[in-house]
C-alpha cells in the first residue's frame, strides 16, 4: 500500500499527520464524513458547503472548501464515507491528493476522530 505522503507527491516532502480531535494548523485537512467536524471548522460552514454541493456522504463523493484557523487558511476537504463497512482510505487519500498536485501545500492532516479508524488504517 503508497503511503498517503507519496501519494501527494513523488517529488515534494509532505508533512503527513493524524488527528482526532483538534482542527489543522496549516495546509489542508481531509475529514471522513461529516460527523463531529463542524466545531473543528466553524467558520467553513461545512454542513451548507455539503448540501450546496449535493455532498450527502454516500462514498466516494467528495467536496473542498476553506477554512480560517487562527492567521491561516486551510483547504479542507470531505470524502464521504458511506454506509459500508470497510472504508478505503487509500482511495480517499488519493483522491485528496490529486486534488493538491501542483497547489504548493506540504502539510496534510487526516482527522481520524468519526471515522473509527487508526493511522495504520490510513498509512
Amino acid at each position: 500500500m503508497t503511503s498517503p505522503a507519496a501519494l501527494l507527491d513523488l517529488t515534494a516532502t509532505v508533512d503527513v499527520n493524524f488527528i482526532t480531535d483538534a482542527p489543522a494548523q496549516s495546509g489542508a485537512a481531509l475529514l471522513i464524513g461529516l460527523d463531529s467536524f463542524e466545531t473543528h471548522y466553524p467558520d467553513a460552514n461545512l454542513s451548507s458547503v455539503a448540501k450546496a454541493t449535493g455532498f450527502e456522504d454516500k462514498s466516494g463523493q467528495i467536496f473542498s472548501t476553506f477554512a480560517k484557523v487562527g492567521d491561516d487558511v486551510v483547504r479542507v476537504f470531505v470524502v464521504g464515507r458511506g454506509k459500508e463497512e470497510v472504508f478505503d482510505f487509500e482511495m480517499a487519500v488519493a483522491k485528496v491528493a490529486k486534488a493538491l498536485r501542483g497547489s504548493g501545500l506540504t502539510h496534510l492532516t487526516i482527522h481520524l476522530g468519526a471515522s473509527e479508524a487508526t493511522a495504520d488504517d490510513a498509512a
